[in-house]
C-alpha cells in the first residue's frame, strides 16, 4: 500500500480535527461537508485503510507459503525421475515423463543447425544456434505440468519406490498442495485488488477526501480570510491524487 494513501488519511483526520473545533463557525451549507458527513468518511477510510493492509498482509503470506512449496520443485522433479528410471519402467514411459520434466525446470531444445553446404534450406542463420524454451515456468502452468507428471508416472506398474515421499499417494497429494496454494494466492490477491479499489473510492471518488478535503480549505478561507492566522492552521494540508 502506497504510504501516500496513509498520509492522505492522516492529513484529513487533521483537518477535521480542526473543524471539529470551529463547530461555533464551521457551518457550510454542503452536506456533504457537514461535519457528521465528514466524520462519517473519516470513519469510513480509516477502515478501509485497516482491510486493504490487512488483504495485502495476507497475499503476501499466501505467496510466501507458496513460493517455499514451490522453492524445490525442479530438485523432487529430479529425485522422481531418476527413481523412474531404475523402476523398470519402459524408454517410453521415461521419454514421456522427461518432456514434461523439462517444462518444470527450464530445459531449452536447441535447433539443428543446418550448413551452409545444405541446398541453403537453413534453420536459422548461420550465426549460431537459435535456442527455444520449453519451460512453463508461470505458477499455474508449473501446478499442471506437475500433475500430469504425476499422473503419467501413477499409470506405470513398475513404479514402485519404497520412498515413503516419492509414492504416488504422496505425489497427488503434493500436487494437491501445489494447487492449493497457488490458488490461495490468486483469491488473496482479488481480495487485495478490491479492498484497495474500495479505498480509492473514499479518497478519490466523488465527494471522497481528495474532494472534500479541498473542498473544506475553500470554505475555511472563505471563512476566516486567506489571510487569517486560522487559515495558516491548515494552508499546508494538501490533499492530492496519486492511485
Amino acid at each position: 500500500m502506497k504510504n501516500s494513501k496513509v498520509n492522505q488519511v492522516a492529513t484529513f483526520e487533521k483537518l477535521l480535527g480542526f473543524c471539529n473545533n470551529q463547530s461555533s463557525v464551521y457551518k457550510p451549507s454542503r452536506s456533504s461537508l457537514q461535519l457528521t458527513a465528514l466524520n462519517n468518511l473519516l470513519t469510513q477510510a480509516q477502515q478501509l485503510l485497516k482491510a486493504a493492509d490487512a488483504a495485502r498482509i495476507v497475499y503476501e503470506n499466501a505467496g510466501n507459503t507458496r513460493n517455499a512449496l514451490f522453492k524445490s520443485l525442479s530438485r523432487f522433479a529430479t529425485r522422481i525421475m531418476d527413481s523412474l528410471k531404475v523402476s523398470g519402467a519402459s524408454q517410453d514411459v521415461i521419454n514421456d515423463v522427461t518432456l514434461i520434466k523439462r517444462k518444470l525446470s527450464g530445459a531449452t531444445k536447441r535447433f539443428r543447425t543446418v550448413g551452409n553446404g545444405d541446398s541453403g534450406n537453413n534453420t536459422h542463420p548461420p550465426d549460431g544456434p537459435q535456442q527455444r524454451s520449453v519451460s512453463q515456468l508461470d505458477f499455474a502452468s508449473r501446478v499442471e505440468n506437475f500433475e500430469r507428471m504425476v499422473n503419467r508416472i501413477a499409470m506405470e506398474a513398475a513404479y514402485k519406490p519404497n520412498e515413503a515421499d516419492l509414492q504416488v499417494t504422496s505425489l497427488l497429494a503434493f500436487a494437491t498442495q501445489l494447487r492449493v496454494a497457488h490458488r490461495n494466492v490468486v483469491t488473496a490477491y482479488i481480495a487485495m485488488k478490491t479492498a484497495n479499489r474500495s479505498l480509492n473510492v473514499a479518497l478519490y471518488g466523488s465527494h471522497g477526501i481528495h474532494e472534500n478535503g479541498r473542498a473544506v480549505k475553500t470554505y475555511l478561507r472563505s471563512v476566516f480570510g486567506s489571510t487569517s492566522s486560522h487559515y495558516a492552521e491548515v494552508a499546508g494540508y494538501e490533499f492530492i491524487i496519486k492511485v
